[in-house]
């Protein structure tokens, strides 16, 4: 399934679960989706939070 897109939703699963210390195995279980979809989205997470620390409390106050 090679360049298929997910819905916003999903994506926001992705960050929020991370963000909370899921396993990136776990959130790919939960949501049906690959475990290198979810790296790679996770990967873009960080790059776009590059100009400060990448912390679980900077995710959370992303998503809060």
């Amino acid at each position: 399934m090679a360049n298929k897109q997910i819905d916003m939703r999903k994506v926001k699963q992705i960050f929020k679960l991370y963000s909370e210390g899921v396993s990136k195995r776990r959130i790919s279980s939960r949501l049906g989706l690959s475990r290198n979809t979810i790296i790679k989205y996770i990967a873009f997470f960080k790059r776009g939070l590059s100009t400060k620390k990448w912390t679980i409390r900077s995710a959370n106050m992303f998503f809060s």
